[in-house]
């Protein structure tokens, strides 16, 4: 009665063994990609940028009248800041993409840029925020729907944007939501999805 035990024993460790040494082999092979690619991302030379889709911030977002406070006033602080800066959203896009499409040398700048852009999607989303608080849905609306055209995975923004819609009574504006959430190279894009599938399939 030992023995099926024991062959089961022998079978069972022999499978592991192997599927240890085919998982080490598949992570050095995926090592050595990662490297080589990288050195040739390295090796890359500098790429013209000027012509990439830089993102300015509209003029009409700064006559917007809001209510001052110390959270509105960084909100402007960042927003005159930003204002003359280059943007970029670079977002889902890896340095080593980077590296290969626009060189090395490039990457500094190209990561500022993305920075920057970082910073004006949640000062966006703060005034935002402000303004809805303080009753001033249309220019809330305003704010949302430029953060969103330049391409930003924010789920706050778009949650806010739909339920401003929602109370607005132009629910038909969430397929357009939808199918922006749809082209985002971002993790967040599911989330975004569900959340606007579930407010357009909600009873109104």
């Amino acid at each position: 009665m030992k023995m099926p035990v024991l062959t089961s024993v022998v079978i069972f460790i022999i499978i592991l063994l192997w599927s240890i040494k085919r998982s080490a082999k598949k992570s050095r092979s995926e090592l050595e990609a990662f490297v080589n690619r990288e050195n040739e991302a390295n090796s890359t030379r500098r790429q013209p940028i000027d012509d990439l889709p830089y993102i300015n911030i509209p003029d009409e977002l700064f006559f917007i009248k809001y209510k001052d406070s110390s959270k509105m006033q960084e909100v402007m602080r960042n927003l005159d800041f930003l204002k003359d800066k280059k943007m970029l959203n670079l977002t889902g896009i890896s340095n080593t993409d980077l590296k290969l499409k626009y060189g090395a040398a490039n990457l500094p700048e190209l990561s500022e840029c993305d920075e920057r852009y970082t910073l004006l999607v949640r000062s966006l989303q703060s005034f935002a925020e402000c303004l809805s608080e303080d009753g001033r849905e249309q220019d809330a609306v305003k704010v949302l729907e430029f953060s969103i055209s330049t391409g930003s995975d924010i789920l706050g923004s778009y949650t806010l944007l739909t339920n401003l819609y929602i109370k607005a009574g132009t629910p038909d504006k969430l397929n357009g939501l939808k199918e922006k959430a749809a082209k985002l190279n971002s993790l967040t894009a599911p989330s975004i999805i569900r959340m606007l599938e579930k407010a357009t399939s909600a009873p109104t």
